[in-house]
């Protein structure tokens, strides 16, 4: 009981997340589509196919963690990409990524994949002209260490 109860809290998270990332990014390949930015046009709809079809799997499956996991790493790597290719103006993508990773897996994890993209997003993006790369580092560490609490203190409490 207790079980089917986590999965179909899990689930719903899930799918509330996916319909929440598919309505927030779709309008951005349409629009990047309209003023010829092919490439991240094509990146966002990857990004909203990819989580489209993982949804389904894990809604069909029911391999809900892997699936979970899969879709963190999945977006954390879009991210990556968005923000390498376009620059500045995919860069604050970062912010909602990176919560939304809490949301999908257990706080270390997330608090790794967080680390990794933005390792990646510092080294592979030219923004760094524009943006204080101090400022960044500082400000994606204070995301994830107070979403890592506040994730870490509701697995406590949902346990």
């Amino acid at each position: 009981m207790i079980n089917q109860l986590q999965q179909k809290y899990q689930l719903s998270l899930l799918l509330l997340l996916g319909v929440v990332a598919v309505l927030g990014v779709l309008p951005f390949a349409v629009i990047r589509y309209l003023e010829g930015n092919l490439i991240a046009a094509v990146i966002d709809i990857t990004l909203v196919l990819g989580i489209i079809m993982l949804v389904v799997y894990a809604y069909l499956s029911l391999h809900i963690r892997v699936v979970s996991i899969v879709i963190a790493i999945f977006i954390n790597t879009g991210v990556v990409v968005i923000g390498s290719a376009n620059g500045i103006d995919s860069f604050l993508w970062i912010y909602p990524v990176f919560v939304s990773t809490f949301i999908l897996v257990k706080p270390v994890e997330a608090f790794i994949i967080n680390t990794l993209a933005g390792i990646a997003l510092a080294l592979l993006s030219d923004i760094f002209v524009i943006v204080s790369l101090d400022s960044y580092i500082i400000s994606i560490l204070m995301l994830s260490l107070c979403s890592f609490v506040y994730a870490s203190h509701s697995a406590k409490q949902f346990s």
